[in-house]
């Protein structure tokens, strides 16, 4: 790894992907222009070197994703005026610097300490605040689980696409700490990752057993934090339900995607454009936040955009099981489910994190490479 870092370039990358995760944990602990200041700082820098990394040279795929994605953009803000030409500008941003990310120059070691960083800082809030506390300033805990996602699916798939070996109690403790949040889709998705990678890991070895345990262990503990609210009206302990309501395990999301599509399908307009969340109540006494990611996409940008992001999505998994790249299609899925309760893409900090998912090469190679701690097991493609 040393010995990697000391090419210039590597430290560059290495550099912009540190300060990105980095500005975006401070985003969550403080607020003010300094902030501002710094995170759109960080963003233009590391758009800087995503296009150093790529000799100022895009794909054709690239430029026309980029053009579809401004031009619906700025028909929103002109004729719905939901979204802004600030947003659509730090989306192109976020692309650019989302080129770091599947640059031959990263490592994936700098992911797995940025997620540590996040995992460190989660910790010691929970120290500080307790269970119950905010974890974050600027954001509901239900985000923990996004936060530490973010860095963490990005390791697992590089570990696997450069065929090496991946630290898998990362997912473990991103799990525990999820749990602890006591976001719903957050305990989902990271349950999703967690046991599928460790499936993956197990599949071809001797440890069937443990595995076995170990998955049922997991979804146990899942399933009893899920229905937490029923075991505390059991035990009628006051100040346990307290801490439960104050967590937020009573949402009303599907009253706001109601809503949305309902004021969404009676106008042509908003279909194809997006629509004005100042018509969405629920959506505006949120915060413009519509608690799922491909409603902020369609709100935003319109359809023509949702329907290209989906589509990539799906080419993307549907490649990543065709070419066996499993802990893609683990990861992916994941941040899909998770993107479902919350606004985690588009445009929020994390949307650099879906451009990789959307455009990581995932192309057929002759041998897929499946790691178990240091040992390499190699599996040929079949016709």
């Amino acid at each position: 790894m040393l010995k990697t870092l000391f090419c210039s370039k590597n430290v560059l990358v290495a550099l912009g992907v540190t300060a990105y995760f980095v500005a975006m944990l401070v985003t969550t602990q403080f607020e003010g222009v300094a902030v501002s200041l710094l995170w759109y700082s960080t963003v233009l820098f590391g758009a800087v070197c995503g296009l150093f990394c790529r000799r100022f040279r895009l794909a054709p795929k690239e430029i026309y994703f980029i053009i579809v994605m401004v031009s619906t953009g700025v028909l929103n803000a002109l004729l719905v005026g939901t979204t802004s030409v600030r947003q659509q500008a730090l989306l192109v941003l976020l692309f650019l610097l989302s080129l770091m990310f599947t640059s031959e120059y990263v490592h994936e070691d700098v992911f797995f300490l940025s997620a540590l960083l996040n995992v460190a800082l989660v910790i010691l809030k929970f120290m500080i605040v307790g269970f119950s506390g905010n974890i974050y300033t600027t954001s509901s805990s239900n985000y923990v689980s996004v936060y530490l996602m973010y860095p963490t699916v990005i390791y697992y798939i590089l570990c696997e696409k450069n065929g090496k070996a991946s630290r898998s109690f990362l997912a473990i403790v991103v799990w525990v700490l999820s749990l602890l949040s006591r976001g719903r889709g957050g305990i989902i998705a990271t349950t999703v990752l967690v046991v599928g990678l460790l499936i993956v890991k197990y599949k071809n070895t001797g440890g069937a057993f443990k595995l076995l345990i170990m998955i049922i262990g997991i979804l146990v503990l899942t399933v009893a934090v899920l229905n937490i609210e029923r075991i505390i009206r059991v035990l009628d302990t006051s100040v346990v339900s307290e801490y439960f309501r104050q967590r937020g395990m009573r949402s009303s999301r599907t009253y706001v995607w109601s809503e949305y599509i309902e004021r969404t399908i009676c106008d042509f307009k908003n279909i194809i454009i997006g629509t004005d969340v100042k018509n969405v109540l629920l959506v505006q006494e949120l915060n413009g936040n519509p608690h799922n990611s491909f409603i902020a996409v369609h709100m935003n940008n319109g359809l023509i955009m949702l329907v290209l992001v989906l589509v990539l999505f799906v080419r993307q998994i549907t490649r990543s099981i065709r070419n066996r790249y499993y802990i893609y299609t683990i990861c992916a899925l994941s941040m899909v489910i998770r993107s479902f309760t919350d606004s985690i893409f588009w445009p929020t900090y994390g949307t650099a994190v879906l451009f990789f998912l959307l455009f990581i090469d995932l192309k057929e190679h002759n041998h897929n490479r499946v790691i178990k701690d240091n040992k390499r097991i190699e599996f040929t493609m079949g016709d």
